[in-house]
């Protein structure tokens, strides 16, 4: 049987959810109607009487969220899901408290763009399930508004729960080992868990990748051949000035050696430079060296240049990292520090179109192959690189952990399961 317990005497909050604390008092996650973070009540009595609510600290667009209990061990853990973002339903984030509540970590991203209500639920096997609205940004399915137009169910494990999830992008292009990219919408797959999945342009085709890692890479042979990671599906690529991040590419050509083609090869840039108000960014093969360019959000530019004669044919990989406790810019070549200096640094927000290949649509081409692109919001070490096959670095990129996602479309009066 079943009795109505009480309320919680806090107005403007509803969509709650409860869990149990191993003391045997009740733990409630609330909605706010009208704030812009997540609430919580505990009940000591079996949710008699609640406690008024209180915030967590946790950003939220007033959205319904869920949270249980969840044991490793003797370890007892509560764990929340629900969006994170001041302005907007997005950003759906997975997160894991060890003190009942009091504090939370800051958890891992499960989607970028749009995202609404979600419920998590335990499988025997202890396995996670989190089922979720989400949609794109900028994008339309049948009338069906941006949070809703898919239902997802993402399953993660245990050690995944506890991987550090730093990696937003991870294009590796290991779609098919030969023949013509497709140019079809998501074709190139972002294989870091976020599905962030790009679009090839133009003609680049597939061909062998780096050895030291298998796999493919994507040949750029003519002039608008490019991979384009578009402004809805780079979200999370938006790195303020208090944030760190590091970008990866790994490369090889003879196209863009000493005495060529002066602001060429570009390996890596933003899409739209076209804009006053843009922060603009570039990293490219110039002059057979690597220069990397950024000019941010205050207007500030700042050039770092590094490696000799790396139009050499072999394969080689770079980084660009900015860590802001010191205000820091960092370029590697091969795993080796070649060029740094310390820098007031704004934001460097992704007004547009993310590109591998080229820039802005129509300049510094870059002929050659590229095996990987990755891009972190976090100051890597080198020994976090993709470069180098250290366990370190693959669990940076998940593997070893379990996320799956499934997805349903929703259309009226069709459930198409993608």
């Amino acid at each position: 049987t079943w009795h109505q317990g009480g309320s919680v005497a806090t107005p403007n909050t509803n969509e709650s959810q409860v869990a149990q604390l191993p003391n045997g008092n009740l733990y409630m996650t609330i909605r706010s109607v009208t704030g812009d973070y997540r609430l919580s009540s505990i009940s000591t009595d079996g949710g008699i009487t609640w406690s008024p609510a209180t915030s967590t600290g946790l950003v939220e667009k007033s959205t319904e969220g869920s949270v249980i209990d969840y044991n490793v061990g003797a370890q007892n853990h509560l764990l929340l899901s629900s969006t994170n973002h001041y302005g907007d339903r997005r950003d759906l984030t997975l997160r894991t408290s060890l003190d009942s509540g009091g504090t939370w970590n800051s958890g891992n991203l499960i989607y970028d763009s749009a995202s609404a209500y979600s419920d998590l639920a335990l499988s025997p096997d202890q396995t996670v399930n989190l089922l979720y609205e989400r949609g794109r940004f900028g994008t339309t399915i049948a009338n069906v508004p941006n949070y809703y137009q898919q239902i997802a169910l993402t399953r993660v494990n245990q050690e995944w729960l506890q991987t550090p999830q730093v990696v937003n992008t991870f294009l590796d292009f290991n779609e098919k080992t030969s023949g013509a990219a497709s140019t079809v919408d998501a074709a190139i797959l972002d294989s870091s868990g976020y599905a962030l999945h790009a679009i090839a342009e133009g003609a680049p085709t597939y061909v062998a990748g780096d050895p030291r890692r298998g796999g493919s890479a994507l040949h750029f042979q003519n002039v608008g051949d490019r991979v384009e990671l578009t402004k809805a599906d780079n979200l999370t690529t938006q790195f303020y000035y208090n944030v760190d991040y590091t970008m990866e590419v790994g490369f090889r050509t003879t196209n863009h050696g000493v005495g060529g083609e002066a602001d060429a090869g570009i390996l890596l840039a933003n899409g739209n430079v076209s804009r006053s108000s843009a922060t603009t960014w570039f990293v490219e093969v110039e002059d057979g060296r690597i220069h990397w360019e950024v000019t941010d959000s205050i207007g500030i530019t700042s050039d770092l240049y590094g490696g000799a004669n790396l139009s050499d044919g072999l394969w080689h990989d770079i980084a660009v990292r900015k860590t802001m406790t010191d205000g820091q810019y960092a370029l590697f070549v091969d795993g080796q520090l070649v060029d740094s200096l310390t820098a007031t640094i704004g934001n460097l927000v992704n007004f547009d179109s993310i590109l591998v290949g080229q820039y802005d649509f129509t300049d510094k081409q870059f002929f050659g192959d590229i095996d990987f692109v990755r891009i972190s919001d976090a100051s890597l070490a080198p020994n976090q690189f993709v470069s180098v096959p250290e366990p370190s670095s693959l669990a940076l990129a998940g593997l070893g952990a379990l996320l799956l996602v499934c997805t349903v479309r929703l259309v009226p009066r069709k459930v198409q399961v993608c």
